[in-house]
């Protein structure tokens, strides 16, 4: 059965990407720097077992599992404030890369 129900999205400002309800095209509340990242992000919360495709608000929020997919985007959310992926540093606020990352939240000096 495919996954449905969710889609992901670059972010209206252009800057990084988001997972969005199909059907309401409200976002999960997180935006990532990738694409593959909120890749990442869909698969967790189809995971939790929830059916997406329903309309969102009550009928959503009262799925069995919706306070784990809840915690998948709260850990999302956190992880989306890291600056760096994969050995590369990201500028918080346009999402460029911006460099290697040093390891210690800066860029490595060149």
């Amino acid at each position: 059965m495919p996954r449905s129900g969710l889609s992901v999205e670059r972010h209206p400002s252009g800057c990084g990407w988001h997972v969005v309800h199909a059907l309401s095209r409200v976002p999960f509340g997180f935006t990532v720097r990738l694409r593959v990242q909120a890749q990442e992000a869909a698969g967790a919360l189809y995971a939790t077992g929830v059916d997406f495709t329903v309309a969102a608000g009550a009928p959503l929020r009262a799925h069995p599992q919706w306070a784990q997919a809840a915690a998948v985007a709260a850990r999302w959310k956190e992880l989306a404030r890291d600056c760096c992926h994969d050995g590369g540093h990201y500028s918080p606020y346009t999402y460029a890369m911006s460099g290697r990352c040093s390891g210690t939240g800066q860029p490595r000096p060149s």
